[in-house]
């Protein structure tokens, strides 16, 4: 039995105790045998929960990242690696807030009970680099926190978009503001006595008109746009012949 035990020491659960009696010795070694059987299924049971865990965490498109309850780093995914341009190896057992670059700003008790995702900024020259950080306290019903989960996922392409979008908004109001801007000035012009003077009313009343059709203009560009956006909208295809519009587009240079 003390033989057996130092194999199961270095995990081999292959052999078994010989059982020479009936008595105690013998209970004590049946016994011996059943923890050694328990002790090679549980270890069986593990190592594939481990490798289904690995093939999970290897195929997913999200970054993962645990920690111990210090905050230390102890596994790391590929695509989190990716995310971040560096390897398990370089960073195992340093502080997550120094791998995310946010140890200024936030303790990793402070990330235990954070529920909002935190945007970092991996951004590197012009090349923009936009990750989100969701983090979850590992913890086991209402015991103590052993440690943290960071989940992270690539929102460059929506930040993108979010700053056209707000680019967009920006242009467009600038675009509406200068034509209210003139009519509103020629407008107050007329309301103070130019209605009365033959040559400035017209002039003024056809400024007026042309900032009037600009913003029809624009307001309807707005919504094809808006329609174009839609899920619900469809494009009208037809053929054409890309020699004819070649040289039809020649002609009109010359």
């Amino acid at each position: 039995m003390r033989r057996q035990a130092l194999r199961m020491g270095h995990g081999d659960f292959s052999r078994q105790v010989h059982v020479y009696s009936t008595d105690e010795l013998g209970q004590l070694a049946m016994s011996f045998n059943e923890l050694t059987n328990k002790l090679h299924d549980t270890t069986l049971m593990r190592d594939r929960e481990q490798k289904r865990l690995r093939s999970v965490l290897t195929h997913m498109t999200d970054g993962v990242i645990a920690t111990d309850q210090s905050g230390l780093i102890i596994l790391m995914n590929r695509r989190a690696e990716e995310l971040l341009g560096i390897s398990l190896k370089h960073v195992l057992r340093k502080p997550i807030l120094d791998v995310l670059n946010i140890e200024d700003r936030n303790s990793i008790f402070a990330l235990y009970e954070r529920n909002e995702p935190l945007l970092l900024d991996f951004s590197k020259g012009e090349e923009l680099m936009v990750l989100e950080a969701q983090f979850s306290a590992i913890q086991e019903d209402d015991g103590p926190i052993n440690g943290l989960i960071t989940v992270l996922h690539d929102v460059t392409e929506k930040e993108k978009s979010e700053n056209e979008r707000r680019e967009f908004v920006a242009n467009v109001s600038h675009e509406l503001r200068t034509p209210l801007t003139t009519m509103k000035s020629y407008l107050e012009a007329l309301a103070d006595g130019a209605m009365d003077d033959k040559e400035i009313a017209p002039h003024f009343l056809g400024v007026t008109q042309n900032e009037t059709d600009r913003m029809i203009r624009l307001v309807n560009d707005l919504l094809q746009l808006s329609k174009m956006d839609s899920q619900d909208y469809q494009l009208s295809t037809t053929g054409s012949s890309l020699v004819r519009f070649c040289i039809a587009s020649l002609n009109d240079l010359r």
